[in-house]
């Protein structure tokens, strides 16, 4: 009983325990990448974003949506990519306290901890005709994710850091379509989207929710603001009051099997002492 007492809490526990590290995690995976943005030289940075600015204007001239051949798939796939991890940059909606580092693609690998850029979608340069998807999951044991998304509403903001600079969205459309429906994910001439993706109804799964915003600002970002005490500061490296709960009470479960296994100790060797 005292085995099956652990193992629920356990499991009660792993959830926030499992959030918690991974969102801490991806912080110091954002901090990281930051710095190596900052440290990047500005000529390199610069061909870096023109060569992606190229890359959405032929996507913008293409008539299949969300389709790329296998050249333009390898060179997508080395665009953005300053340290070879597959890193483009990162989001942040401060209403649901998310702040996630973007990869390119929709792995699974990808999205079981962070946010997918989806392949044949524009790159969140700033750039006109342009239409970024962002995918991520709802709804994970060891994650958040985008499971909190559908509380953004229509005036709600969220940025998109590439390199050092941000990209400020401000939502202008909530959808729910079927999951084969891509109409709503077209490029629109001289429109800067970006659109959260994500599963729904959560738990159930049939359908995509689609959070689009429309590019409101540009600013750059200061180096000196991208290091790990600013995280810090958002409490992202935190344990939070909620989180300690379950630690807490596998401590006092510790504690009283302590105390018992003791006494039932203390017991036996009086036992043993009587018969003596």
């Amino acid at each position: 009983m005292i085995l099956v007492l652990i193992t629920g809490i356990g499991l009660l526990a792993y959830p926030v325990v499992s959030d918690w590290y991974n969102t801490t995690r991806q912080a110091r995976t954002i901090v990281s990448y930051a710095k190596s943005a900052a440290e990047l030289d500005e000529q390199v940075a610069a061909e870096a974003l023109s060569q992606a600015e190229v890359f959405n204007q032929r996507l913008a001239a293409k008539k299949s949506a969300l389709t790329l051949t296998d050249a333009e798939a390898a060179e997508y796939r080395s665009l953005l990519d300053i340290n070879g991890a597959g890193m483009m940059g990162y989001i942040e909606i401060p209403k649901v306290n998310i702040k996630l580092p973007i990869y390119h693609g929709t792995d699974e690998s990808v999205l079981q901890t962070s946010v997918g850029h989806m392949e044949g979608s524009s790159l969140p340069v700033g750039t006109k005709s342009s239409h970024c998807v962002l995918s991520g999951h709802r709804g994970l044991p060891s994650a958040k994710l985008f499971t909190n998304i559908d509380k953004l509403e229509q005036g709600d903001t969220f940025s998109v850091t590439v390199l050092n600079i941000s990209f400020l969205y401000e939502v202008d459309q909530i959808l729910t379509v079927e999951p084969e429906n891509t109409a709503p994910l077209r490029i629109e001439p001289d429109q800067d989207y970006c659109t959260l993706l994500t599963c729904t109804p959560y738990g159930v799964n049939t359908h995509r929710l689609l959070v689009r915003g429309h590019r409101i600002g540009t600013e750059t970002v200061s180096p000196e603001n991208q290091d790990e005490t600013r995280w810090k500061q958002t409490g992202i490296f935190t344990i939070t009051p909620f989180t300690l709960i379950p630690v807490v009470i596998l401590v006092c479960i510790a504690v009283i099997l302590l105390v018992l296994w003791k006494r039932q100790r203390r017991k036996k060797n009086n036992t043993k002492h009587q018969i003596n």
